[in-house]
């Protein structure tokens, strides 16, 4: 018998759109639970339990896709967005404890703790003259941070898709 080669054809499957929008699908909420997850992280010392919201976009063949994190927390918007000076006025007919207060956040930094209020009130005043809130930055400190690694967290989620779409090697 005569030596000889043998070649056999490689077919791949269907393309498994359900499958590969299924992981798209996924990857986005992955990347969304996480980024909710580093804003979470900004308000873990506070007092006040912030609600961070996930938003995820998968739309047509797969060609729209997006997720974003968001709060509607007043409270939030003003450390993040920062307050300017202002007077505040009693207005519940009697005078306001005045304190001392030490933020538990910086700008430029996600990590955050118990803010520090004086145990006893310094004096009790009908006005006060509010110093105002440095803004924190969060938003754009997550920014910064997420530029450098969405890339690769991108990547991850085409090598899900492409392992989902029976097309793979």
């Amino acid at each position: 018998m005569a030596p000889g080669v043998r070649f056999t054809g490689i077919y791949p499957g269907q393309l498994n759109e359900r499958r590969m929008r299924d992981a798209l699908r996924n990857g986005m909420r992955r990347l969304a639970r996480q980024l909710r997850q580093d804003f979470e992280r900004t308000t873990e010392g506070w007092e006040h339990q912030v609600k961070f919201n996930e938003h995820t976009t998968v739309v047509g063949r797969l060609d729209q896709v997006g997720f974003a994190v968001d709060t509607d927390d007043p409270q939030y918007a003003w450390v993040n967005n920062g307050v300017r000076p202002h007077q505040i006025t009693a207005n519940r007919g009697v005078p306001m404890p005045i304190a001392r207060y030490q933020a538990g956040t910086q700008p430029g930094r996600l990590a955050s703790q118990a803010g520090v209020r004086a145990e006893t009130p310094d004096y009790y005043g009908w006005d006060v003259w509010h110093p105002g809130i440095e803004a924190r930055a969060f938003d754009q400190t997550l920014t910064d941070l997420w530029d450098g690694v969405l890339a690769a967290r991108v990547q991850e989620i085409m090598d899900d898709m492409r392992d989902a779409s029976d097309h793979a090697i």
